[in-house]
C-alpha cells in the first residue's frame, strides 16, 4: 500500500503492526504517539488493524484525519459471533451454527475464536474428539459452524455518504483456513459479484458503517447458493489483487478522508 500511495506523490511513513497489538495497547499507543511526533501525518491509513487506532482518537492531534470507523462498529463487524448475528437478522445465507457440540451432526466442522486474525484462531476438526480438545483450550465467545464444501470469493468496499465502491474476486488457490495465494478479479455485473454487493450492503447499512471492509464468502457445490463466512474491516489480502485491477481502495480512501 505503501508504495501505491508514494506513486501518488505522497510523502509515507510506515509503523509495524504487531499481532500483539490488541494484547498491549498501551504499548501500541507509545509506539502511535512516538510516529504522530515524528512525522505530525495529515492522515492515518490503518492496514492491518482499524480497531486500535479508532480506540486511540484521544492522541491523535488535531487536524489530523484518522481514515477509520469508530471502534464500536469496527468490532461488531471484526467479531465472529456478533458479525454472524446481525448477517442472520438481515437474511444473509450462512453456514448452520452449532450452539455447543452436541448439536453437530457432521464433521469436518469450523471452529472460529471471535477475534480470529487472518485465518489464526479459525480451526477445521474431523471429528468429535478434536473438537472437545479446541473447545477444552479456548475461551467463550466462539464459532462452531457447518463446513461448506465450495469455491471462495470475496468483496472489498469503499463505503462512504451511503454509496459503494468495489472489487469481486475469486479466490484461485485458497488455504480453505485464512488468505489465499491468488485471486481473479470478477466483473462488476458479474451474478455472483452483484449477490456480494447485496448482501455486502445490507450488512454495513444497517449499522451506517462508513470506510473499507472485506467479506468473504463461499460457492457452495451442493446447492449453488453464495454463503457469506465473515467481514473483515480492513484493508484485506486482496488489496494488491484490487490495486492491480484498478480498484485503488488506498487512494480512493485517502481521497475520501481528505473530501478531495
Amino acid at each position: 500500500m505503501a508504495e501505491c500511495l508514494r506513486g501518488h506523490g505522497l510523502m509515507v511513513k510506515e509503523m509495524p503492526f504487531p499481532q500483539e497489538t490488541l494484547r498491549d495497547e498501551a504499548g501500541y499507543r507509545r509506539e502511535l504517539h512516538k510516529m504522530l511526533n515524528d512525522c505530525a501525518p495529515r492522515v492515518i491509513l490503518p492496514v492491518g488493524c482499524q480497531i486500535a487506532p479508532a480506540r486511540c482518537r484521544d492522541i491523535i492531534p488535531p487536524g489530523t484525519i484518522l481514515a477509520a470507523e469508530n471502534a464500536e462498529k469496527i468490532e461488531l463487524l471484526d467479531s465472529k459471533t456478533s458479525c454472524a448475528r446481525l448477517a442472520a437478522g438481515l437474511g444473509v445465507p450462512q453456514p448452520r451454527i452449532y450452539g455447543n457440540a452436541d448439536e453437530v451432526e457432521h464433521y469436518p466442522v469450523i471452529f472460529k475464536k471471535d477475534g480470529s486474525f487472518s485465518g489464526r484462531g479459525v480451526r477445521k476438526p474431523a471429528c468429535r474428539g478434536a473438537l472437545d480438545n479446541i473447545i477444552a483450550h479456548e475461551s467463550a465467545p466462539y464459532l462452531i459452524e457447518e463446513y461448506i464444501e465450495g469455491e471462495d470469493y470475496s468483496i472489498d468496499v469503499l463505503r462512504s455518504d451511503g454509496a459503494m465502491k468495489y472489487g469481486c474476486y475469486r479466490s484461485i488457490t485458497s488455504t480453505g483456513l485464512g488468505p489465499s495465494s491468488s485471486r481473479q478479479m470478477l466483473d462488476n455485473d458479474d451474478p455472483l459479484s452483484l449477490e456480494m454487493v447485496r448482501h455486502a450492503e445490507a450488512i454495513l447499512s444497517n449499522i451506517g458503517y462508513q470506510g473499507i471492509c472485506g467479506m468473504d464468502f463461499r460457492l457452495d457445490v451442493r446447492t449453488g447458493r453464495l454463503i457469506f463466512l465473515e467481514a473483515n474491516p480492513r484493508f484485506t489480502g486482496g488489496l494488491a489483487s484490487q490495486i492491480e485491477a484498478g480498484f485503488d481502495i488506498p487512494w480512493l480512501l485517502l481521497q475520501k478522508s481528505l473530501s478531495l
